[in-house]
């Protein structure tokens, strides 16, 4: 069992090798994963960004649109030299959200907690709305 493991390692990483550079299964580009939430009277933002720095995050505001961005920089260990294959991506990422109402730069609460980038955006009062409920049928 072990050996046929080790030739199917051996297949993948021959694989590998002719598609990504350096044989690395995550050349691409670093995108944070996010979710959106809407209480109604907020909107929360929250980003992975494991071993991101505080230091290496932007948040601009424009109109409606928020942009998140910052770059996942390598370790040293990385940077040196001597690894035989890495699948950890780096480099720079961005990510910009339209919403509905125009954003206050000044209601605008960003905390970086654990890897998690969460980003508070208060709604103006006039894009606050009640919900109404509306019934299925005829």
């Amino acid at each position: 069992m072990n050996s046929l493991r080790h030739e199917i390692q051996k297949v993948f990483d021959e694989f590998s090798q002719g598609f990504w550079p350096s044989g690395t299964l995550n050349a691409a580009e670093v995108v944070p994963e996010m979710d959106i939430h809407d209480n109604g009277k907020k909107v929360r933002l929250s980003l992975e960004v494991p071993g991101v720095e505080e230091r290496d995050i932007d948040i601009a505001v424009s109109g409606r649109v928020i942009t998140i961005s910052g770059e996942k920089k390598a370790s040293m260990e990385a940077a040196t030299g001597g690894m035989h294959r890495s699948e950890r991506s780096y480099g720079s990422f961005s990510r910009s959200v339209s919403l509905p109402f125009d954003i206050d730069a000044g209601k605008v609460k960003a905390k970086l907690d654990n890897g998690v980038l969460t980003v508070t955006v208060s709604k103006p009062a006039g894009a606050v709305q009640q919900t109404r409920k509306i019934s299925i049928g005829g």
